[in-house]
């Protein structure tokens, strides 16, 4: 094999991986994989958008926690 044909092939390889679609994923999971990172203040935020911010990172959060009888 040539240097050609191993780089022609990297490339269809690499273009299947990025146009493939994702696997089905339930919409909760996907959700809850989104929201794993807690939204970020601002500096422009006030205390009260800050505890509104608070409030719903705390409410996604036991959302998406493993149920105990799993």
């Amino acid at each position: 094999m040539d240097g050609g044909v191993i780089s022609g092939l990297a490339f269809v390889v690499i273009q299947a991986t990025i146009h493939c679609p994702q696997p089905a994923v339930p919409e909760a999971t996907r959700f809850c994989q989104i929201i794993e990172v807690p939204i970020r203040f601002s500096r422009t935020d006030t205390a009260e958008t800050r505890a509104q911010l608070r409030s719903l990172n705390a409410k996604w959060r036991a959302g998406c926690a493993p149920q105990g009888g799993r």
